[in-house]
């Protein structure tokens, strides 16, 4: 899914998320945005965290949006400019003993 970050981008003008093991720069489109392509299940993630949105609004329907399993940081490294989104949880952590 194509989404747009609204996340300041760094001085080179992109705005980097790790998930899932790789890493996605969101780059700019030539609007004043960034925006990258990224699977759904990590977009997901991102919609959660509404520092995202869907460059086509046909894409952001309620029912694709996951819940994110931890808030996130409140200032992001400035350093970095760098969105991290956390690992999904093996099943059997979930349940309750």
């Amino acid at each position: 899914m194509k989404l747009i970050c609204s996340i300041k981008p760094r001085a080179d003008g992109t705005v980097i998320v790790a998930g899932y093991g790789k890493t996605y720069a969101f780059t700019p489109t030539g609007d004043g945005e960034t925006a990258a392509d990224v699977p759904d299940a990590l977009a997901a993630k991102l919609l959660a965290t509404g520092n995202f949105y869907p460059a086509d609004m046909e894409d952001s329907a309620p029912a694709a949006v996951a819940p994110v399993d931890a808030a996130p940081a409140a200032n992001p490294s400035a350093a970095t400019k760098t969105a991290k989104v956390p690992a999904a949880k093996p099943a059997a952590a979930n349940k309750a003993a």
